[in-house]
């Protein structure tokens, strides 16, 4: 599989990287697919806009899957990050993860999901029928938050 991170505007047929994902001592395929939210901060979504920061965006997830494959015991890794405008319900990241034992497939995709959400920097903006809009906190934001709650709590030690 040449490409195991993508970022691209069209829906992907996921039985095409799963076929290709599957060996002889793979006993598990797990996938997680993220889809655009119906509700908003009391208020159904209009749609959602998705952008990457560009190869920045490409880069960190490139990463993750690398530090993935490294720390767990995983035949393949597949990251696709939609980006565009969605309708609510409309797939926007899916992470596919083979393996021998099924539940280090769910442990590394449990971890790529997390790492994925708090360490790559992408511009969320979502609308609202009430009219509003806003922009998702951007991951460095994020992680900026996170950075000072523990020096607080390490601080308290």
């Amino acid at each position: 599989m040449n490409d195991r991170v993508i970022l691209k505007e069209d829906d992907v047929e996921l039985r095409k990287f799963k076929e290709k994902m599957i060996y002889d001592d793979t006993d598990a395929l797990v996938t997680l697919t993220e889809r655009a939210l119906n509700r908003r901060k009391g208020s159904r979504v209009k749609f959602v806009e998705i952008e990457s920061y560009g190869s920045t965006t490409k880069n960190s997830m490139q990463k993750i899957k690398d530090l993935i494959q490294k720390r767990f015991d995983i035949d393949n890794i597949v990251i696709i990050q939609r980006l565009g405008t969605f309708k609510p319900g409309d797939n926007t990241r899916d992470i596919l993860i083979s393996a021998p034992d099924k539940g280090e497939a769910l442990e590394a995709l449990a971890m790529a999901n997390d790492m994925i959400r708090s360490h790559v920097p992408i511009k969320k903006k979502v609308a609202l029928e009430d009219g509003r809009e806003y922009w998702v906190k951007r991951a460095d934001e994020v992680m900026n938050m996170y950075g000072q709650v523990v020096q607080g709590v390490m601080r308290e030690e």
